[in-house]
């Protein structure tokens, strides 16, 4: 009787630390808090055009769970996506996934799939209520090496490195 009741308690740590192990596993990086509500966008730098200051300011970006909502200010025009952080890496790395079919308009070959997924790879400072993320795009099926630095530059192919920096509102 000893004998199973050792492995019942076994069996009983066994479960709950796999139970653990499982909810730590799917849990997102505790920096993700910081980011929630609502950002401006101050500047945006690229190697390539950008759109004029005046319009830069009619941008807002919202961070809603692992949800990230860019609007341009242009109406009911949103990019919507989704994004995940690892903030104990050095620099701080953020992954950016956008719809396919968003960025896939002029090839008809590839839309259809509503559950694709282009990964845009990044990294990001948080100071205060100000956020600068630097990621590397087009979101596209050849996903871009992560940048190292802050630095907006021309990649290999069409890809490019922006930067945008965030301001909290208030």
């Amino acid at each position: 009787m000893l004998h199973h009741s050792k492995m019942a308690c076994l069996a009983v740590v066994i479960f709950v630390c796999a139970g653990l192990t499982w909810s730590w596993a799917i849990e997102s990086d505790p920096e993700e808090k910081a980011f929630q509500g609502d950002w401006s966008v101050l500047k945006l730098e690229s190697p390539g055009p950008i759109p004029p200051g005046e319009e830069i300011k009619k941008f807002k970006v919202t961070f809603k769970k692992n949800e990230m909502i860019l609007d341009m200010g242009l109406g009911d025009e949103k990019v919507n996506m989704t994004f995940t952080l690892d903030s104990k890496k050095s620099p701080k790395w953020m992954d950016v996934y956008a719809d396919a079919d968003r960025f896939d308009e002029e090839k008809d070959e590839k839309k259809g799939d509503k559950n694709k997924k282009y990964k845009v790879q990044g990294i990001y400072t948080l100071e205060g209520d100000r956020l600068t993320i630097c990621l590397a795009g087009p979101p596209s099926d050849k996903v871009a090496d992560r940048p190292s630095e802050f630095v907006a530059k021309k990649l290999e192919g069409d890809k490019e490195q922006v930067i945008m920096v965030l301001e909290r509102k208030k």
